[in-house]
């Protein structure tokens, strides 16, 4: 395949970019965050998930490198559905996806896809959002109980 120029393009000032700090909370505030993502944000990778749980929270993930919670930790609650594989932390009081970590070997194990609509002084509009078919990814369990 082919790469198109605009891929091309994308691709040579994804080189180029450089990261800043971005800080983030929950809606009730009590759980804050930061992270670092490339600026410009059109260089970062958006998904809208369609999987039971992203589909209902209306989740925006972007993966990223670092991520701090430093503040409410014992505010964060964690849930797990279908293979367990996938830790999603919800704020306990206002019910806010913070973010979701891969514990699953066999898919993007130990990353952090953090929920961009948390995030303060984004502009949504200005990201490309990419459709994640998350429906139908079938992660194999644990071999271990995971909870």
């Amino acid at each position: 395949m082919v790469a198109s120029s605009k891929d091309s393009e994308k691709q040579d000032s994804m080189n180029h970019s450089t990261e800043v700090s971005y800080e983030g909370s929950c809606h009730c505030r009590p759980v804050g965050f930061s992270t670092r993502l490339p600026s410009p944000l059109p260089h970062l990778t958006v998904i809208s998930c369609n999987c039971s749980y992203c589909h209902i929270a209306d989740s925006l993930l972007a993966f990223v490198d670092d991520m701090e919670i430093h503040q409410g930790t014992e505010s964060l609650k964690e849930y797990r559905f279908g293979s367990h594989t996938i830790q999603i932390f919800f704020c306990g009081i206002c019910g806010a996806n913070v973010y979701n970590k891969s514990v699953n070997p066999k898919f993007r194990f130990g990353q952090c896809a953090i929920n961009m609509r948390l995030l303060h002084g984004i502009d949504l509009g200005t990201v490309e959002v990419s459709k994640g078919d998350g429906k139908n990814i079938h992660l194999p369990p644990l071999e271990e109980d995971p909870l």
